[in-house]
């Protein structure tokens, strides 16, 4: 096993990495990451990254979930209606091929997802704090600048 959550847990507490443990599950923890632009609709500027080791612990899953029809389009905005969905797919296919690390899709309940999977291939290779941070912060950067062009469409539309 390449990493487990007990020590995904012990080095982001040695390293001073705020998270929390959901009750519901034994394989992630959530990270908050501050975002510049984004606020979540219970006005937080930030969001929750969940963090979760698979595969015996060889696979490290970065997932965030966006309902960003929710609140950051107005009630009154055209990319809220079924139609314009495709416009909401352009816009994370543009974020897509900025970002290259990663990417966005959108599920069935219209959740903007972000999943990025880094594998820990070498036997004894633990996850470095490191990387989760730069990969915080990269998921935060994508997610502003995500936001930032939804916002931009929606107030000249």
């Amino acid at each position: 096993m390449a990493m487990t959550v007990d020590e995904l847990i012990q080095a982001l507490d040695e390293n001073g990495i705020s998270h929390q443990v959901p009750d519901e599950f034994d394989d992630r923890v959530v990270i908050g990451v501050a975002t510049e632009g984004y606020i979540d609709q219970d006005g937080n500027q930030g969001i929750p990254i969940q963090l979760c080791l698979a595969e015996a612990g060889s696979v490290a899953y970065f997932f965030v979930a966006l309902p960003l029809f929710e609140h950051v389009l107005s009630p009154v905005s055209p990319l809220m209606s079924l139609p314009n969905r495709e416009r909401l797919l352009e816009f994370t296919n543009h974020v897509n091929n900025q970002v290259k690390f990663s990417g966005f899709s959108i599920d069935d309940s219209d959740d903007v997802v972000f999943l990025y999977a880094l594998p820990i291939e070498e036997e004894g290779q633990k996850l470095g704090v490191a990387t989760i941070a730069r990969i915080c912060e990269a998921t935060a950067d994508a997610v502003d600048m995500l936001y930032r062009l939804l916002a931009e469409a929606d107030s000249n539309e």
